[in-house]
C-alpha cells in the first residue's frame, strides 16, 4: 500500500524504528534557527570560560572543606564531628575503585586520571551537567537534527539558543551556525534515534571544523557497545590531541538496565582548556547518586561475560543473527520490516523511502495533524517527527505482532483514502512500490 506521502527507514539499533518522512515542511512547522548566524565572529583561541550559572552555583560546605588540608594523626583514630550523614553523599570523592573502573573503561589512546571522571545520575545528568557548565543564556549550541529532544529540553530551559545542523553531519551547514556566541557542538554518535555511526574520516572533519573555531565537542556515545555489525563506533576523543570532548555515556542500554540510573561524563581534556569549567562544577554535581550501584561499576564494567554483550547485539543486530536464522526475535523483527515496507510501500500518500506528501492530502498540513486524526479516526498512534525536530516525519516501532502492523497498516490505508485529494477508494489505492529495502 503506497502511502504516497510517506518515507520508511529501517533501523534496528539503537531501535527499532521506521522513520516515515512527510517531505513539505510548512514555516508554521519551523521551530528550529538554522539559517545563518547575523554575527559571523568566531573564538580565535582555546579560551573556554565555565558559564555563569555553574559560577554562580556555590556549596559554601564543599568549597571550604574541598580545599582544606587534612592530615589526620595516623596514631589516633579518626573521630569525625562535622556531619551527622552516616555515608557519603553526592559526587564528590567517589569511591576509588569505582573511578579505576572507568578509567580502565576508556580508550588507551585518550587515557583519563581519577579527576577526569564524573558520575551522574544516569547519562541524562551527565548531559545536563555538561550543557550547564558550558553554556550561557544567550550563547548557542549547535544539535544534530532528528535527534534526541533532551538536548533541547536541557538548552532552551536555560536561556541557550539552539541551532540544528543536518545530519549525517552536513559540514558545511554546521559551520555556517558558528558565531561568536557558540558554546559547544554536541555530536550523538552513534545517533538517536537514527541509528547512523560515523566513519573515522567524517569525525575527523568535525574536528577539524570545531579546532578552527576553537569549540569544545559533548559527545553522546550512550549507544557506544551496540552498532551494526560492520560498523565500527570510533570514540571521538581518540582522534584528537587539540579538541577537548566531553565524552557522555552509561550503563542503561548496552547493560539494559536505564532504571539503575548510572552515567558518566569522561573529561578528555589534554591541554587544560576546560579546567575552569571543571573546577566550578563541584557545586551542581552534588547529586542523587547511589553508592551501592557505584560499587558494582568494576564488576559490571569488567567482569561480564562476553556471551552477554554476543547476545545482546544479537538480539538487535540482523546481521548478527543471521548466524542464528532461527532465533525467533530476529524472525519476527524481519517479518515485521517485510510487512511494513510491502503494506506502506502500496498506499497512495507514502512511499518507501516516505515523505508525507501534505500536498496530496485535502485537509492535513503537518505530520502532527496526520498523527492526531490518525489516532482519532483509526486509533493507530505514531510519533510525529517534529518530536525530534524533523517536520512532516513519523515514527513507527515495528515490534509488535505481525497481526497487529497488518491491521494498523491496513487501518492507515483508509485513513489516507479518506483525505486523499483525489478522493480515491480503498481498492484504488496501488503505489509504485517504491523501496529502500
Amino acid at each position: 500500500m503506497n502511502i504516497p506521502t510517506l518515507l520508511l527507514v529501517v533501523l534496528f539499533p539503537p531501535s527499532s524504528l521506521l522513520y516515515l518522512e512527510v517531505p513539505s515542511m510548512s514555516a508554521a512547522a519551523k521551530t528550529t534557527n538554522d539559517s545563518a548566524p547575523t554575527s559571523t565572529a568566531r573564538r580565535v583561541a582555546w579560551h573556554i570560560p565555565a558559564s555563569q550559572v555553574a559560577q554562580r552555583t556555590l556549596n559554601p560546605i564543599r568549597q571550604i572543606v574541598d580545599h582544606m588540608k587534612i592530615a589526620p594523626n595516623k596514631d589516633k583514630e579518626m573521630i569525625s564531628l562535622s556531619i551527622g550523614d552516616p555515608t557519603i553523599y553526592g559526587n564528590f570523592d567517589i569511591d576509588e575503585f569505582a573511578n579505576e573502573a572507568m578509567i580502565k573503561y576508556t580508550i588507551p589512546t585518550a587515557p583519563l586520571t581519577a579527576n577526569d571522571v564524573i558520575i551522574g545520575s544516569g547519562a541524562s545528568d551527565a548531559l545536563n551537567i555538561c550543557i550547564t557548565g558550558l553554556c550561557d543564556s544567550g550563547t548557542n549550541i549547535l544539535l544534530p537534527r532528528p535527534g534526541f529532544p533532551l538536548y533541547e529540553t536541557l538548552a532552551t530551559s536555560k536561556g541557550i539558543e539552539v541551532r540544528y545542523y543536518n545530519l549525517l553531519v552536513d559540514l558545511g551547514h554546521l559551520e555556517s551556525l558558528v558565531d561568536d556566541k557558540t558554546s559547544c557542538i554536541l555530536v550523538n554518535n552513534p545517533s538517536n534515534p537514527c541509528g547512523s555511526v560515523y566513519t573515522r574520516p567524517h569525525l575527523e572533519q568535525i574536528l577539524a571544523l570545531c579546532a578552527r573555531h576553537h569549540l569544545p565537542v559533548i559527545s553522546d556515545e550512550i549507544y557506544d557497545g551496540l552498532p551494526f555489525a560492520g560498523n565500527v563506533f570510533h570514540p571521538i576523543a581518540s582522534l584528537t590531541d587539540e579538541v577537548p570532548v566531553l565524552a557522555v555515556g552509561g550503563i542503561a542500554k548496552q547493560y539494559c538496565v536505564p532504571g539503575w540510573r548510572v552515567g558518566w561524563i569522561l573529561i578528555h581534556d589534554r591541554n587544560d582548556v576546560l579546567k575552569e569549567v571543571c573546577d566550578v562544577t563541584i557545586a551542581f554535581r552534588s547529586i542523587s547518586r547511589f553508592r551501592l550501584r557505584d560499587g558494582a561499576l568494576p564488576e559490571i564494567l569488567h567482569n561480564t561475560p562476553q556471551k552477554f554483550y554476543d547476545d545482546t547485539l544479537a538480539q538487535f543486530n540482523a546481521f548478527e543473527v543471521l548466524l542464528h536464522f532461527y532465533d525467533p526475535i530476529y524472525l519476527h523483527i524481519k517479518k515485521n520490516a517485510k510487512i511494513s515496507q510491502e503494506m506502506v510501500s502500496k498506499i497512495p500518500g507514502l512511499r518507501v523511502v516516505v515523505g508525507i506528501n501534505v500536498g496530496e492530502f485535502k485537509d492535513i498540513k503537518s505530520d502532527i495533524e496526520f498523527t492526531e486524526k490518525l489516532v482519532a479516526e483509526e486509533s493507530v498512534m505514531c510519533l510525529p517527527g517534529q518530536c525530534f525536530k524533523y517536520p512532516n516525519f513519523f515514527r513507527i516501532v515495528i515490534t509488535p505482532p505481525a497481526d497487529r502492523l497488518e491491521e494498523a497498516y491496513q487501518r492507515m490505508t483508509e485513513f489516507c483514502a479518506r483525505h486523499h485529494v483525489d478522493g480515491i477508494g480503498v481498492k484504488g489505492m496501488v503505489g509504485n512500490g517504491e523501496s529502500v529495502f
